[in-house]
């Protein structure tokens, strides 16, 4: 065989390889939806903790607070495959010898996501906000899980005492004041002797007393109309001159409570008969629990992050800071145990360099705020605790209809 023959054969060769080559690996490869997704899931994550804790430095810096939202994301992502074929010969030669053949792939990736922006800086958002948190939400987070001393000092702002000669104490919960260590004392007593919340039943008036012939008339020309969870009574509060009955609505009622157990009478003559959980009380302000002898304030989500400001603003103090720690209970359960920060209740770094953090701030002036994710005392559970009080104050029309900024 001729030179020119076999360059002709090796080269009808080389083009077969190259094309088998070629088709061979085009095959589609299916973007991993999956991972995709779990990326956007981490991402909104990471965008609400941070905002959160955006808020809190504002508050110790005694900022405006600002809400943003992500409602929604849409994201698309594709991968192209772009091969080319580049081959070079030498001169042949008598020899018929092969210069060079390469084969060269530009495969490209492709991931985007859009997402909407909104502000939840309006009148419906804040009045949400601002009101104080019911006690019977609060009662949903005393249990094993979390504990007791860390909910009531993130959701108490006051206690107030009464002695038997009328005289006042408030107590209040605020880390930067003097008088806070006589909070923790007064919060800790109340705790010791089993302060807890307890659904009890409680009674409103309807209207003023009746007589048995208006009571016959108004029953018979009316049909009365009882709201789930309500029911009610009528009971007889006069017999003179002439018997009256007055109606009652009763319904589920929450409050702090002490239970009846151990010595009772120690709780009683300090704080009164109607103290103990499971006694009836009339109806008042739902959001505190005012006896006898004591009453308890919460606190609003608004108050929240702002008492979370005074916790940051004394570890972070040039001088004589501290960091606020919460002694465990009896029932206390943390599984931390040998860490520094172990009862901190909410840990901040300043300038320190960490990798992964659990939440991170960058300030206007160029310092950067971190919480750790190691040995961060109680920063995690705080956090958790914030989103639920946050997003019970998203009432329907807190959060503008999309789309608001688009960011792509």
């Amino acid at each position: 065989m001729s030179t020119s023959l076999k360059i002709k054969s090796l080269w009808r060769h080389v083009s077969l390889i190259g094309l088998s080559t070629i088709v061979g690996c085009t095959t589609p490869i299916t973007p991993d939806f999956i991972e995709m997704s779990t990326k956007y899931a981490n991402l909104l994550e990471t965008y609400q903790i941070n905002m959160m804790f955006t808020n809190i430095m504002r508050a110790s810096f005694q900022e405006p607070l600002s809400f943003l939202d992500m409602p929604n994301i849409n994201g698309s992502g594709s991968i192209t495959n772009a091969p080319s074929v580049n081959s070079a010969f030498a001169n042949p030669t008598i020899f018929g010898k092969l210069g060079s053949v390469g084969t060269q792939w530009a495969l490209a990736f492709g991931n985007s996501f859009t997402f909407t922006q909104s502000s939840l800086d309006n009148s419906t958002f804040w009045k949400g906000m601002e009101a104080d948190i019911p006690v019977e939400s609060i009662r949903y987070f005393l249990h094993n899980h979390i504990p007791r001393e860390v909910v009531f000092s993130l959701v108490i702002d006051e206690i107030e005492t009464s002695d038997s000669q009328g005289k006042k104490v408030v107590y209040i919960n605020n880390p930067l004041r003097p008088g806070y260590s006589g909070f923790q004392k007064e919060l800790y007593a109340l705790m010791a002797q089993g302060l807890t919340i307890e659904s009890s039943q409680a009674m409103e008036k309807i209207g003023s007393p009746m007589s048995e012939s208006q009571l016959s008339l108004f029953y018979t020309t009316n049909t009365p109309v009882n709201v789930d969870g309500q029911s009610i009574e009528i009971k007889k509060v006069s017999n003179t001159p002439v018997k009256l009955y007055q109606r009652y609505k009763t319904y589920q009622s929450f409050k702090f409570c002490f239970p009846r157990d151990g010595d009772q009478s120690v709780i009683q003559k300090k704080y009164g008969d109607n103290i103990f959980c499971g006694a009836e009380k009339s109806k008042e302000n739902s959001n505190s629990s005012s006896l006898a002898n004591l009453k308890i304030q919460t606190r609003s989500t608004r108050k929240i992050y702002y008492f979370l400001g005074e916790v940051v603003a004394s570890q972070l103090k040039a001088s004589n800071s501290y960091l606020i720690t919460l002694p465990p209970t009896d029932s206390t359960f943390n599984d931390k145990a040998g860490e520094s920060n172990q009862y901190a209740l909410f840990v901040v770094d300043k300038n320190k360099d960490i990798k992964n953090p659990f939440a991170t701030y960058e300030a206007l002036d160029g310092n950067v705020y971190s919480v750790p994710r190691v040995n961060n005392g109680y920063s995690s559970i705080v956090i958790d605790m914030l989103t639920q009080f946050q997003t019970m104050a998203k009432v329907p029309g807190s959060v503008p209809p999309s789309p608001a900024v688009i960011i792509r």
